[in-house]
Formats: structure tokens, sequence, C-alpha cells
């Protein structure tokens, strides 16, 4: 499973990090709670987040995606969306507090065990305004 996020290039760089920084936010909050996989159960090759990748010339975003997930019917996908936008929220709000409308984007791709079938689930692209906005 691969976690990733897209944001600006001039976004600021504690938000930055902290975007690189989520994987034992991601295993508690998606994996655990929201897919049932024991703590510690996947490798750094099985599970990790990467390294943030940065657009120019684009208003503020975060485009987060979650990707290499197999369906089973005990995920709670939609549980899974919400709880990577209430810390993407969380992050935007401690983070990047300086500009307003902030659009996010977050999808998880997800293929039947067999391979014959993928599915997006997606969060409703939306925007928030900063605490200071």
């Amino acid at each position: 499973m691969k976690f990733k996020a897209v944001t600006n290039v001039d976004a600021p760089q504690a938000l930055k990090d902290a975007l690189d920084d989520l994987r034992e936010t991601w295993e508690q909050k998606v994996l655990y709670e929201c897919f049932d996989v024991a703590l510690g159960k996947f490798g750094p090759a099985e599970f990790y987040v990467q390294q943030t990748d940065y657009a120019k010339g684009q208003r503020p975003f975060i485009c987060y995606n979650l990707s290499g997930i197999t369906m089973y019917e005990h995920r709670d996908f939609a549980k899974a969306l919400k709880a990577m936008a209430d810390v993407l929220s969380e992050l935007i709000a401690r983070h990047w507090s300086t500009v307003s409308n902030i659009q996010i984007f977050i999808v998880i791709h997800t293929s039947s065990p067999d391979g014959t079938v993928s599915r997006l689930y997606e969060e409703t692209v939306y925007e928030i305004d900063t605490p200071e906005n």
C-alpha cells in the first residue's frame, strides 16, 4: 500500500514534512481502524508513505492517494476517506494557516483479490478555509 500526497511547491515546509511523516498515523487511523489490519503487520515494502510531490502554478491544494489496497468486504473505505480527510484538515490548520480556500481531493485506488476488478473510492473534492481566514 502506498500513501502519497501532491501539493504546492510553495506550501510551508512544516506541512511538507508532516505529510511525509504520516506512516504511524495512517497505520492507526486507516489500516487498523478502517481496514482491521493488525498494527505492525506490514513491512516497509508492503506499506509506505511516499515522499510528497509538488506542483507549480496552482492555487493551494492537496491531492492525497492511497493505492495498492485489496477490496475486502470488511474494509470500510468510506470511513477511511473520512479519517484521511480529518488528518489532512488538522495538518492544514496547524501548518498552512496563511492561505484560504485550500482544495482537497482524496482517492483510494483498490482492486479485487484476483485483480480482475478495480474501483476508486473518492472523497468529493472540497475546499477548506484555514482558521486565520
